[in-house]
């Protein structure tokens, strides 16, 4: 009996020791690294964490939903911050990743949904305390807010207050949050062309791209020409493969839809290589596209009737590259039917009128 009541004991003290060091740990628990701390502002003295709240408490898969308010000191936002490297929270940035640059509250129609399935959402059986200071910021004049949505899974949520000199961290990770749009910025559409957005939107995806550091980053920022060259080929490679994120993908398009229309000679030839893959990416996009912009419409059967033409050994030939163009093109997903047949047969029709010549 005394065996038994001595292991008692003990197990009821263990527990004690890993309670008390949970709550300890977590109390120190800091997510911040230094270096996210200063990609964050311009400058800022001093960040202190005086206040965290855990919405998950015991997680199964690695799940985490946790708010932590940070006392800040002589903050600068700075333009171009925060500056998001590539890496956040110990993780890669994915190629779709959407991130925000500081913006002024009241929160931004299009961030609306993203915002709000954060600081809206019931972990707990009711939003918290910390969920509630950062609504009422997000619903005010002369705060700011910035954000990631790294996957479907992983979100990050800043909020600044320069009156109370708070910076609320809202970390995100392993938890779909069913509420908000998995592409994130509803005004991003697959209707949205480059021509639609504002200044302030185009500014901000250029900067986004600006800092992949990519090979679309090193031609904005003009530190090659496009011509019949390495660069140029393996820029019209990125740019025909249109990702699913909105607001790149509108980049992107208007980029090769530019680089080709001002292209002749061997430019041209190379931009006809890329011409099937830009359609067969995102056929409906592309397709409503050009078939409300003439030029374009024209351009696209131009060049590509002349790399089918170009590819075959006489005109069966370039029709059976042409079918097999056709075949890929109709067992996508395409909305509008009546446009894929009428764009296929122009094309049909210049590559009869190229063998004619």
């Amino acid at each position: 009996m005394k065996v038994l009541s001595g292991i008692l004991v003990a197990i009821v003290a263990m527990i004690c020791v890993l309670i008390t060091g949970g709550i300890i740990a977590s109390a120190c628990y800091n997510p911040l690294k230094e270096s996210e701390r200063k990609s964050l502002f311009k400058s800022a003295k001093m960040y202190r964490k005086d206040k965290s709240e855990d919405l998950i408490k015991l997680s199964i898969h690695g799940e985490s939903f946790d708010i932590f308010r940070y006392k800040t000191k002589d903050v600068i936002l700075g333009d171009g911050y925060p500056e998001f490297d590539g890496r956040w929270d110990g993780e890669d940035l994915k190629e779709h990743c959407v991130t925000s640059m500081w913006k002024e509250t009241p929160v931004h129609k299009e961030d609306s949904s993203l915002v709000h399935s954060i600081i809206d959402v019931n972990m707990v059986g009711a939003t918290s305390k910390l969920q509630k200071e950062i609504a009422a910021l997000c619903d005010s004049n002369g705060n700011f807010y910035c954000y990631i949505q790294n996957g479907s899974s992983n979100y990050y949520l800043f909020v600044y207050s320069p009156k109370n000199n708070y910076l609320y961290y809202t970390r995100v990770k392993n938890i779909t949050l069913t509420d908000c749009d998995s592409h994130l910025i509803s005004n991003f559409t697959d209707t949205s062309y480059w021509e639609n957005l504002s200044p302030e939107e185009k500014k901000e995806v250029t900067d986004k791209v600006k800092r992949s550091k990519s090979i679309v980053a090193n031609y904005v920022q003009n530190t090659f020409t496009v011509g019949d060259n390495n660069q140029t080929d393996s820029l019209l490679s990125v740019l025909s493969k249109l990702p699913s994120n909105g607001e790149v993908k509108c980049l992107y398009f208007h980029l090769f839809n530019d680089i080709a229309i001002k292209s002749d000679g061997a430019l041209a030839e190379m931009v006809g290589e890329y011409v099937k893959p830009m359609l067969l990416s995102y056929v409906d996009y592309v397709l409503t596209y050009i078939m409300d912009h003439k030029e374009y419409y024209t351009l696209y059967t131009s060049m590509l009737a002349e790399n089918l033409y170009l590819k075959g050994a006489d005109y069966d030939d370039s029709i059976r590259h042409f079918n097999q163009f056709r075949l890929e093109l109709t067992t996508n997903p395409i909305t509008d039917r009546k446009s894929g047949d009428t764009f296929c047969e122009s094309v049909k029709s210049r590559i009869t009128e190229l063998w004619e010549e």
